[in-house]
């Protein structure tokens, strides 16, 4: 059901912006009301007509019609909503992940790993469509999978990789940081192989 009103919404956001746009296109009222009285100037008509016609023109204003509502107001009430309707979605689907407030669990939040994660993701569909339910998809699964390994076993290229194939999101490794990659910094000082290299030496020809 959620869903259904999100996709309700995201037509009605389209519909909205579209006919924002088109008012916003045409031209300003007051600029032709501005243009009118240099062109009607010598054509004025004679003041016994124009007290005849003020009460037409009075009635007419009185029983206008009623006032259109502003489709830039429309859309970003429809947008808001819409983004609320994806939360509730994300948090429903969260379960035992987060609190009853929908706040991120005391746990999760002190996991090294969500942040990082979180982040390396926000990355990598900076430039993909529908990115904010993508990036609430996977907030919401990333939350499931730690929460699955309070012993922090997995590491992140464990959990980044099947996640992003999961949503179908196409990754290139060449702009992934090195801890997603899995490639840890070389700790040198410590590497017994670093403190005690080999000598090489020359073998005898056989």
């Amino acid at each position: 059901m959620l869903a259904e009103l999100e996709e309700l919404g995201m037509q009605l956001a389209r519909a909205t912006a579209a006919r924002a746009l088109a008012e916003l296109a045409e031209p300003d009222p007051a600029e032709e009301l501005a243009e009118e009285p240099l062109q009607n100037l010598a054509a004025e008509p004679r003041p016994e007509a124009a007290q005849a016609a003020t009460p037409g023109r009075t009635a007419s204003r009185s029983s206008g019609t009623p006032r259109k509502s502003d489709p830039v107001t429309s859309f970003i009430r429809l947008a808001k909503a819409v983004c609320e309707l994806i939360a509730l979605e994300a948090g429903l689907a969260a379960g035992p992940a987060t609190t009853k407030s929908g706040l991120v669990s005391p746990a999760l939040r002190a996991d090294p790993r969500r942040e990082r994660l979180l982040q390396a993701f926000r990355e990598v569909t900076e430039t993909t469509q529908d990115k904010y339910a993508l990036r609430a998809g996977f907030t919401t699964r990333l939350d499931q999978e730690l929460t699955a390994d309070p012993e922090k076993i997995l590491g992140l290229p464990e959990i980044f990789y099947p996640l992003c194939q999961e949503f179908g999101i196409e990754l290139d490794v060449r702009k992934l940081p090195d801890d997603i990659i899995g490639m840890d910094p070389w700790d040198y000082e410590n590497d017994p192989y670093c403190m005690d290299p080999p000598t090489p030496r020359a073998t005898p020809p056989p």
